[in-house]
Protein backbone atom coordinates (compact mmCIF):
# COMPACT_ATOMS: atom_id res chain seq x y z
CA UNK A 1 0.00 0.00 0.00
CA UNK A 2 2.81 2.41 0.87
CA UNK A 3 4.63 1.48 -2.32
CA UNK A 4 1.50 2.21 -4.37
CA UNK A 5 1.06 5.57 -2.67
CA UNK A 6 4.73 6.39 -3.30
CA UNK A 7 4.39 5.36 -6.95
CA UNK A 8 1.27 7.49 -7.32
CA UNK A 9 3.02 10.47 -5.75
CA UNK A 10 6.03 9.97 -8.02
CA UNK A 11 3.77 9.71 -11.10
CA UNK A 12 1.93 12.87 -10.08
CA UNK A 13 5.18 14.79 -9.54
CA UNK A 14 6.64 13.58 -12.83
CA UNK A 15 3.42 14.45 -14.68
CA UNK A 16 3.39 17.94 -13.19
CA UNK A 17 7.04 18.45 -14.15
CA UNK A 18 6.45 17.28 -17.73
CA UNK A 19 3.33 19.43 -18.10
CA UNK A 20 5.23 22.52 -16.99
CA UNK A 21 8.08 21.72 -19.37
CA UNK A 22 5.63 21.25 -22.23
CA UNK A 23 3.83 24.54 -21.51
CA UNK A 24 6.98 26.63 -20.97
CA UNK A 25 7.34 27.67 -24.66
CA UNK A 26 3.69 28.75 -24.74
CA UNK A 27 4.26 30.82 -21.61
CA UNK A 28 7.21 32.54 -23.32
CA UNK A 29 5.05 33.44 -26.34
CA UNK A 30 2.31 34.72 -24.06
CA UNK A 31 4.80 36.88 -22.14
CA UNK A 32 6.14 38.37 -25.39
CA UNK A 33 2.63 39.15 -26.63
CA UNK A 34 1.75 40.74 -23.28
CA UNK A 35 4.86 42.90 -23.59
CA UNK A 36 3.70 44.14 -27.00
CA UNK A 37 0.21 44.81 -25.63
CA UNK A 38 1.60 46.71 -22.64
CA UNK A 39 4.15 48.82 -24.51
CA UNK A 40 2.18 49.31 -27.76
CA UNK A 41 5.46 48.68 -29.58
CA UNK A 42 4.20 47.63 -33.01
CA UNK A 43 7.74 47.35 -34.36
CA UNK A 44 8.56 44.52 -31.94
CA UNK A 45 8.71 41.09 -33.58
CA UNK A 46 8.64 37.67 -31.98
CA UNK A 47 11.42 35.22 -32.84
CA UNK A 48 9.61 32.93 -35.26
CA UNK A 49 11.29 29.69 -34.25
CA UNK A 50 10.59 26.23 -35.62
CA UNK A 51 7.98 24.92 -38.03
CA UNK A 52 5.72 23.73 -35.21
CA UNK A 53 2.47 25.21 -33.91
CA UNK A 54 4.23 27.78 -31.75
CA UNK A 55 6.40 28.88 -34.65
CA UNK A 56 3.27 29.27 -36.74
CA UNK A 57 1.61 31.28 -33.95
CA UNK A 58 4.64 33.57 -33.77
CA UNK A 59 4.67 34.08 -37.56
CA UNK A 60 0.95 34.86 -37.64
CA UNK A 61 1.30 37.30 -34.74
CA UNK A 62 4.22 39.03 -36.50
CA UNK A 63 2.08 39.32 -39.64
CA UNK A 64 -0.71 40.82 -37.53
CA UNK A 65 1.73 43.34 -36.03
CA UNK A 66 2.91 44.35 -39.51
CA UNK A 67 -0.70 44.78 -40.63
CA UNK A 68 -1.64 46.93 -37.62
CA UNK A 69 1.56 48.98 -38.01
CA UNK A 70 0.78 49.56 -41.69
CA UNK A 71 -2.81 50.50 -40.87
CA UNK A 72 -1.65 53.02 -38.27
CA UNK A 73 0.77 54.53 -40.76
CA UNK A 74 -2.00 54.87 -43.36
CA UNK A 75 -4.27 56.50 -40.77
CA UNK A 76 -1.58 59.03 -39.88
CA UNK A 77 -1.08 59.84 -43.56
CA UNK A 78 -4.85 60.22 -44.02
CA UNK A 79 -5.00 62.71 -41.14
CA UNK A 80 -2.04 64.66 -42.56
CA UNK A 81 -3.66 64.72 -46.01
CA UNK A 82 -7.01 65.80 -44.56
CA UNK A 83 -5.45 68.62 -42.55
CA UNK A 84 -3.43 69.75 -45.56
CA UNK A 85 -6.43 69.72 -47.87
CA UNK A 86 -8.52 71.65 -45.32
CA UNK A 87 -5.81 74.26 -44.84
CA UNK A 88 -5.13 74.70 -48.56
CA UNK A 89 -8.53 76.22 -49.52
CA UNK A 90 -8.31 78.78 -46.70
CA UNK A 91 -4.85 79.84 -47.90
CA UNK A 92 -6.12 80.08 -51.45
CA UNK A 93 -9.15 82.10 -50.32
CA UNK A 94 -6.93 84.54 -48.44
CA UNK A 95 -4.70 84.94 -51.50
CA UNK A 96 -7.72 85.45 -53.76
CA UNK A 97 -9.10 88.06 -51.38
CA UNK A 98 -5.79 89.94 -51.34
CA UNK A 99 -5.60 89.84 -55.15
CA UNK A 100 -9.18 91.12 -55.43
CA UNK A 101 -8.46 93.99 -53.08
CA UNK A 102 -5.27 94.85 -54.94
CA UNK A 103 -7.17 95.00 -58.26
CA UNK A 104 -9.88 97.15 -56.74
CA UNK A 105 -7.37 99.75 -55.57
Amino acid sequence: MIVAAGGLLLAFGLGLFLARQALHPLEEVTNEIETVATTNDLQYRLVEGDEDELGRLRRVFNRLLRSVESSQSLQRQLVVDAVTSCALPSRLSARTLRCSRARAN
